[in-house]
């Protein structure tokens, strides 16, 4: 079993490297895309319903329900969610560290069970996705 787990995270892709008891680290273990995120709004919204609003002078527009790009990165936040939740039922990880932008990484930690939440060591609130994966164990040093 990997002691410890590290997701690294935005809201089209997250992935999660581990290290074990054998000093094997960063070692890429999945990786979970949310293409929808990559979506422009309009291809995003085709489906979604909103209502219309009026501005009482005969004229209104049509306002979407919430941003569809927020509402595709909480989707994205939520399957998260339930990937750590599952792998921490099968005991894969013992500890957790998440690296995210803040406003994704407060939508993570908002779908996170309290089991997986007490699991977390380490908080690192920027995105760090567009680093190499072979740089990845180095760039997170820095933030420990």
């Amino acid at each position: 079993m990997s002691t410890k787990w590290y997701v690294i995270a935005n809201s089209c892709e997250a992935k999660v490297f581990l290290s074990d008891n054998k000093g094997k680290e960063f070692d890429l273990h999945d990786t979970l895309l949310h293409p929808e995120s990559r979506m422009k709004r309009s291809n995003i919204t085709s489906d979604r319903p909103g209502h219309y609003e009026s501005r009482g002078d005969g004229h209104g527009a049509f306002v979407e329900k919430s941003d569809p790009k927020d509402y595709e990165a909480d989707r994205f936040a939520t399957e998260i969610g339930h990937y750590l939740k599952d792998a921490h039922n099968r005991n894969e990880y013992r500890e957790l560290i998440i690296a995210a932008s803040p406003p994704f990484h407060g939508l993570i930690n908002k779908h996170l069970e309290r089991h997986v939440e007490d699991t977390v060591v380490k908080h690192i609130e920027k995105d760090l996705t567009g680093i190499a994966d072979n740089k990845i164990a180095e760039t997170i040093r820095n933030y420990i």
